[in-house]
């Protein structure tokens, strides 16, 4: 497994992406996005995560404190056909919120 970083200048901030972009998401993936988020911050750039995510994968990817931001809008779309646009991002919000709050509390996810 490798993590591509895509660099955006000038904005200072890059972009974690799983290059399979499967549903599954392992512990070692995670690792991985984590210690390239680190590296990232050291360096001074902001992260940026996503490709692939979805209500059932967010979790792990939210709870990595480094990450500010997720490219997650297709996944909304696509889940808002079959619920609607408020419930699909509703739904997305609470996986992601609960997420952040379990990685901030030291709760896994």
């Amino acid at each position: 497994m490798t993590v591509t970083l895509k660099k955006h200048p000038p904005s200072g901030s890059i972009i974690l992406e799983r290059p399979d972009q499967c549903n599954a998401i392992t512990g070692e993936m995670i690792e991985r996005l984590r210690q390239a988020s680190q590296l990232a911050v050291r360096l001074g750039l902001e992260v940026h995560a996503g490709h692939g995510l979805n209500c059932d994968n967010v979790a792990p990817v939210a709870a990595i404190p480094e990450v500010v931001e997720l490219n997650i809008g297709h996944s909304i779309v696509a889940r808002a056909v079959f619920i609607g646009f408020a419930a699909a991002v509703a739904e997305m919000r609470e996986r992601m919120t609960a997420a952040r709050a379990s990685s901030i509390l030291g709760v896994p996810t």
